[in-house]
């Protein structure tokens, strides 16, 4: 007798491999033994694995954090000595390699205050195996370290060759931490290197921040060969307090900036991301924001399908968000985060990671148990939804909480779509890759659409309203 398989069943199996079985979310404050502290910095060493770094602010040490794949902590430790201050990076600033070691830029500061720029490395366990604090000036800061490709290392921050004089640095050791070169790069303002990424062809692209003696600051990106020598800089945005950007090569030999720029729109500063060619000119310019200031935190991570997911703030609201771009840049869902307890449980987000399920983890701090500032961290699925089958809603202008009805789900030949009041706009329909199958425009309450037309599997949908509304949800196909 044949056995009948309900189409339920294959639709399971089917998403299986792309790590929506047994999926664990979790959203948890996370309590050092002091009385505020933070996670700068993620990275997903293994599917059921996770480590961040962060900062102990009462004792001056880092913190190592290893969670499992439900959120539990599994190692804590702090690193630190009564001679020195430690300061680790922030954004996606820890880098797994060799399959277990990770490595951290930051700063160390001495009793007298006298900061130098470290390089440590960790092993899984939290235990040090490098560490390495280097100093050319009146001060040098590390942001961001990075292992190259000949397993050295690269370096880059903040010199200062005297008071009130900032430039870039960048150093590059071998594999024992031993310094190789170092270089800075000067301008006319102060300039500070955030994020640094080994490009292609053994060079390297670095992120950073301009800062004009007025007080206002733009994104600031410099390209240098294999030995440090400059090939080109750049400036961009407003002359606006805008903060800096964070630089990363693309597979297609492109490099892809996140940074804020203030449009002179009225809506204060707006979260920006700008694609630019090998010699820094814009190919295309995506803002998203609204008449709070937004902004991107990290660099942004590019998928293994050409896809784009950026992670940053809502300052007014102290809301996290990630965003997901198709490669030409355009937005298919945004999810904004708060802390566990919700709207009160107000958080900073500082960095995330993507996970081997497609997933991603993100980290930062919030006031958290007993009023604390704590260690933060989320996990949420690969359409950034931090629960089961979650749908968002939003404004650029407000905060509606409107709801689109799309149904039934799972579907199989035909869909509704309920539009609240008398909302209109544009529904479109993406498959798992980002890739638009289906567009409608919609002037009703309510419309009926055939999707006969597409196989079976996962899909997501995104709907943009004529007066500014929002929507993104997930629709299950079935046959």
């Amino acid at each position: 007798m044949t056995r009948h398989i309900p189409s339920w069943f294959l639709l399971l199996a089917m998403l299986l491999p792309i790590g929506l079985q047994a999926q664990n979310y979790f959203n948890r404050f996370y309590k050092q033994n002091t009385i505020q502290s933070s996670l700068g910095t993620v990275v997903a060493i293994s599917d059921s694995e996770y480590v961040a770094v962060g900062k102990d602010f009462t004792i001056g040490g880092l913190l190592f954090f290893k969670v499992n794949h439900n959120g539990d902590s599994m190692i804590q430790k702090v690193i630190s000595d009564s001679l020195h201050y430690y300061y680790p990076g922030t954004g996606r600033f820890l880098q797994k390699f060799e399959g277990k070691n990770i490595v951290i830029g930051g700063a160390i500061n001495d009793t007298a205050g006298i900061s130098r720029a470290l390089l440590v490395v960790y092993d899984s366990l939290g235990d040090t195996i490098l560490s390495r604090s280097f100093g050319f000036g009146i001060e040098d800061i590390g942001y961001c370290a990075r292992q190259t490709k000949d397993s050295g290392f690269v370096l880059t921050g903040t010199h200062y060759p005297s008071a009130n004089v900032k430039d870039i640095l960048l150093i590059k050791c071998d594999a024992g931490g031993n310094l190789e070169w170092w270089k800075k790069y000067s301008n006319s303002g102060r300039i500070s290197g955030l994020n640094v990424e080994e490009c292609s062809d053994g060079g390297f692209i670095i992120g950073g921040i301009y800062r004009f003696t007025s007080g206002e600051s733009r994104p600031y990106v410099l390209r240098t060969d294999s030995t440090g020598n400059l090939e080109w800089q750049k400036s961009y945005g407003s002359i606006e307090n805008n903060g800096g950007c964070f630089a990363i090569q693309l597979s297609d030999g492109n490099y892809l900036l996140s940074g804020a720029n203030d449009y002179g729109d009225g809506k204060d500063l707006q979260a920006v991301l700008w694609k630019v060619d090998s010699d820094g000119k814009i190919i295309w310019e995506r803002a998203s924001g609204s008449k709070l200031t937004d902004y991107n935190q990290t660099s942004a991570i590019e998928l293994e399908d050409g896809s784009i997911v950026a992670g940053g703030m809502t300052a007014g609201l102290k809301a996290a968000w990630l965003i997901k771009y198709s490669a030409n840049g355009d937005s298919l869902w945004k999810h904004e985060y708060f802390g566990p307890f919700g709207i009160s449980g107000l958080i900073d987000m500082y960095g995330f990671d993507v996970l081997p399920n497609g997933g991603f983890i993100i980290c930062g701090t919030g006031a958290g148990i007993q009023g604390d500032i704590d260690g933060w961290l989320l996990k949420v699925d690969s359409f950034g939804c931090p629960v089961m089958d979650c749908q968002l809603v939003w404004r650029e202008n407000d905060a509606s909480t409107d709801r689109i009805g799309v149904y039934p789900n799972p579907a199989t030949e035909y869909l509704n779509i309920v539009m609240p009041g008398n909302a209109a706009g544009d529904f479109q329909l993406y498959d798992v890759n980002g890739i638009l199958v289906k567009k409608t425009v919609i002037h009703s309450a309510h419309i009926e659409i055939t999707i006969m037309d597409l196989q079976m599997g996962m899909y997501f949908w995104r709907f943009t309203g004529d007066d500014g509304r929002k929507a993104t949800g997930k629709l299950s196909v079935v046959k």
